[in-house]
């Protein structure tokens, strides 16, 4: 797994999670490019926090150079011709992670969650996810054969396709 932080004030204290949640299954790292991020918060109490925070990750080990022309393909492919430093940021994220052959990108970062961004990471072979999402995929590898509706054929429980929130979620027959 590999993680950044937003750059927006929230901590990059997810190691807690990570130890609790799923132990040794994965192993968290982060990029140079974290660095830059941190240099850009302005609040000189936080930015040492995180400094201190991202020392406790071991740090991909991919040319800068490789990372910067992938980084600008992205870039390209998400349209952005004159991108902000926060979106050349995200783009770097990704093309370190895919160089480094990472397989889940963790972030908080809302732009890197939605949907175009998400789809450009996976044609690099980056699946994008929040923390949440990533103990949430790792369990269903764990556990397989609970996430498999193939595992339901036999029982009383139906998997039905709504648009609303059903009034009861199961029913007893």
């Amino acid at each position: 797994a590999y993680v950044c932080d937003d750059g927006d004030g929230e901590d990059l204290d997810v190691t807690s999670v990570l130890d609790v949640q799923l132990g040794t299954q994965i192993e968290p790292l982060i990029s140079p490019e974290i660095q830059t991020e941190i240099g850009r918060t302005e609040d000189t109490a936080h930015k040492t926090l995180m400094s201190e925070r991202a020392q406790a990750f071991p740090a991909l080990a991919v040319d800068d150079n490789r990372a910067r022309k992938l980084a600008e393909k992205i870039l390209a492919d998400l349209g952005f011709s004159n991108p902000r430093s926060q979106h050349a940021s995200d783009a770097m994220h990704v093309a370190y992670a895919s160089l480094a052959g990472i397989e889940f990108f963790v972030t908080n970062d809302q732009r890197l969650l939605q949907s175009k961004s998400r789809q450009i990471a996976e044609r690099h072979g980056v699946t994008t996810v929040s923390l949440g999402e990533l103990v949430r995929a790792i369990d269903s590898y764990d556990h397989a054969d609970r996430y498999s509706p193939v595992s339901l054929q036999g029982t009383a429980i139906q998997t039905v396709e709504t648009t609303e929130t059903p009034s009861a979620f199961a029913k007893r027959h």
